[in-house]
């Protein structure tokens, strides 16, 4: 069994934050000066607030191995998105009167073989000619990054990795580097 890790670091502010967390994966901004966290080993998120105190709800709708690895918020419109590798699902929530209510859940690729599904969520805001979008990194079959609707949780572009060349004398392919793809984030000036 893994041990717990307990995350720790300071806020500017000089808040210390400390929360305990099976196998933190991802960490999204909340807009608000807190993050939101999730571990593969429950199926909850802490969101960590501003002042460094923490809270932790439970999702509802999905199994106590959600094997949760990805997490993103949308700010504007108060939505969370949360994403299990093995069943490769992006399930959205919204927060009433403190508890997590489930919105909307959809597979987006194949399910995964343990190891290799949906791995890292980041939310694009919307901007002046560009809709918003929600990326998830797909670890394999097909290793890619995946650009989706996050008002329905459809593909609107995948880039599949091994197909992404690299750099003339680093690799042949960008995939030769990237054994364990896992992650990702956005810009907030650029979107």
């Amino acid at each position: 069994m893994a041990s717990t890790i307990v995350p720790s670091f300071r806020y500017e502010s000089g808040a210390d934050i400390r929360l305990r967390l099976e196998q933190p994966s991802d960490l999204a901004s909340d807009g608000a000066g807190g993050f939101w966290t999730v571990g593969d080993e429950s199926p909850n998120v802490v969101h960590i607030l501003p002042d460094g105190t923490s809270e932790e709800f439970g999702l509802p709708g999905l199994p106590a191995d959600a094997d949760l690895e990805g997490v993103a918020y949308d700010a504007r419109e108060k939505l969370l998105y949360v994403a299990g590798e093995r069943s490769s699902t992006v399930t959205v929530y919204t927060f009433k009167n403190g508890f997590a209510e489930l919105k909307r859940s959809e597979q987006i690729a194949g399910p995964g073989s343990g190891n290799g599904g949906i791995e890292g969520l980041a939310f694009v805001p919307e901007k002046p000619g560009r809709p918003a979008q929600l990326i998830a990194i797909n670890e394999k079959k097909p290793r890619a990054v995946l650009f989706l609707d996050p008002t329905n949780l459809r593909i609107l572009r995948t880039i599949k990795i091994g197909d992404i060349e690299s750099r003339p004398g680093i690799a042949a392919k960008a995939s030769d580097e990237l054994d364990d793809f896992s992650g990702c984030t956005v810009d907030p000036k650029t979107g």
